[in-house]
C-alpha cells in the first residue's frame, strides 16, 4: 500500500486522537457527519408548553396545532490548513533523535508527516472551539473567510437567552449579589426549557466576582468531585486541566456543575484570540434532549469521493471531520500535507444554552 494515500492518511489522523475540548465535550455531544451534499441543514423543534383547555364530556375538544420546528440550512465553509516540508528535513536529525541520528530518512519524513497532521488537525479543532463559544455566548455563527462572505447563522435563541448586564446591575458593583443573579437565570433556562442547566461555564474574571460574594459559602459546594465512571468531570480534571477546572456545585434539588474556563488560541494575524469573552457565564445542560450539535459538511475534493465515503475510523466505521491530503510538486520535488473540514457548531436546540455578560 502506498503509505501517503488517503486511506492510510486516515488511519494515521484516527490513531492521532484528536484533543478533548471543553465546550465541544460539554455543551455540543451530537454529531452530524458529511452526508455528500453540498450543505448542512438541521431542524431547530419548539417546545411544546401550552395546556389543555377543560370541556364538557358533551361537547367537541378544542384542536390545537402541532408542534412547530424550522429547518436552516447553509454551506459551510472551510477549514483547510496546509503546510510545505523541508526537502531536507529527511536527511536531518529530529527531535529527540539520538546526536548521531539512528533513522532513515524515509523514517525521518514518516514521523514529520505524522507531527505535521496533528498540528494541523489541532488548528481546525482550535477553530471548531472558538464557533462553539461564539455560539454559547451569542446564539449565533458569524463566519468570513477569504472567497466567502460574510454569513451570519442566527439559531434562533430567545432574547431573554443571551443577557447583558449594564449600570449599576453588574456584578462587582454595590449591592449586587452575582449568587442572587444566578439564581434567577437558573430560574429563566428552566421556564424556557422545564429542565433545570446542569453545567454552568465562568470566565476567571466572571468567577470571581461570583466567589466574591458573601453568600457563595452557603450557596456552592467546593468539595464536590463527580465520581460516577466516564463522567465528563473525571476526564476533564485530568485530561484538560487547563481548559476546564470544575469548582464545585450549586447546593440546590439538581446537580449543577460548576466549572471555570477559557482559552486563548492564536488567530490569523498571530493576536491572542479568547473562546468566549471576558465577564462571560454560559448555563447549559449536558443531558440527550439539551445537546447542541457538531456538524461537518462534506469536502468537495474529487480525490477524497464527493460523499465522503473514504473518510472513516478505521476502527469504528463512523465517518470522519477532518479530510487528510498530501501531494508533491516535481519541479522542485518537495512534498505538501492539507488537513480540510467544513464544521458548523450548531445550537439545534438554542434555548437549551443561555449566556449572561456581567460586567
Amino acid at each position: 500500500m502506498d503509505v501517503y494515500s488517503t486511506t492510510a492518511l486516515i488511519g494515521t489522523l484516527a490513531d492521532l486522537r484528536r484533543p478533548s475540548r471543553f465546550l465541544l465535550t460539554h455543551y455540543f455531544r451530537n454529531y452530524l457527519g458529511p452526508t455528500g451534499k453540498e450543505k448542512i441543514s438541521f431542524d431547530v423543534g419548539a417546545r411544546v408548553n401550552g395546556m389543555a383547555m377543560f370541556c364538557s364530556p358533551l361537547v367537541e375538544g378544542r384542536p390545537v396545532r402541532n408542534r412547530g420546528y424550522s429547518t436552516k440550512e447553509i454551506a459551510p465553509a472551510y477549514v483547510k490548513p496546509w503546510m510545505p516540508f523541508d526537502p531536507y528535513a529527511p536527511l536531518k536529525r529530529s527531535i529527540g533523535e539520538p546526536i548521531n541520528g539512528d533513522l532513515t530518512p524515509a523514517q525521518r519524513e514518516a514521523a514529520n508527516i505524522v507531527q505535521g497532521f496533528e498540528d494541523l488537525t489541532q488548528m481546525c479543532f482550535n477553530r471548531i472551539e472558538k464557533m462553539a463559544g461564539e455560539a454559547l455566548a451569542t446564539g449565533m455563527n458569524i463566519i468570513a473567510g477569504d472567497g466567502y462572505p460574510t454569513t451570519q447563522v442566527d439559531y434562533g435563541r430567545a432574547a431573554g437567552q443571551t443577557l447583558t448586564l449594564s449600570g449599576g446591575s453588574r456584578w462587582g458593583q454595590n449591592g449586587v449579589s452575582p449568587v442572587s443573579d444566578l439564581e434567577a437565570a437558573v430560574q429563566t433556562y428552566i421556564a424556557a426549557n422545564g429542565y433545570a442547566p446542569n453545567i454552568i461555564t465562568f470566565t476567571p474574571d466572571a468567577w470571581k466576582f461570583f466567589r466574591a460574594d458573601p453568600a457563595y459559602k452557603d450557596m456552592v459546594d467546593t468539595t464536590y468531585r463527580r465520581q460516577s465512571e466516564g463522567s465528563t468531570a473525571d476526564t476533564l480534571m485530568f485530561g484538560d486541566a487547563v481548559q476546564g477546572q470544575l469548582m464545585g456545585r450549586l447546593n440546590s434539588g439538581n446537580i449543577v456543575e460548576l466549572w471555570v474556563y477559557q482559552q486563548t488560541f492564536k488567530d490569523e494575524t498571530g493576536a491572542d484570540a479568547q473562546v468566549l469573552p471576558n465577564y462571560t457565564v454560559i448555563l447549559g445542560a449536558s443531558f440527550d434532549i439539551a445537546q447542541q450539535t457538531q456538524a461537518f459538511g462534506t469536502i468537495i475534493d474529487p480525490e477524497l469521493g464527493y460523499e465522503s465515503n473514504e473518510l472513516r475510523d478505521p476502527e469504528t466505521g463512523a465517518r470522519m471531520d477532518v479530510a487528510p491530503k498530501t501531494w508533491v510538486t516535481h519541479n522542485p520535488s518537495r512534498r505538501f500535507i492539507m488537513v480540510q473540514s467544513a464544521p458548523l457548531t450548531a445550537l439545534t436546540n438554542p434555548n437549551a444554552t443561555m449566556s449572561i455578560t456581567v460586567n
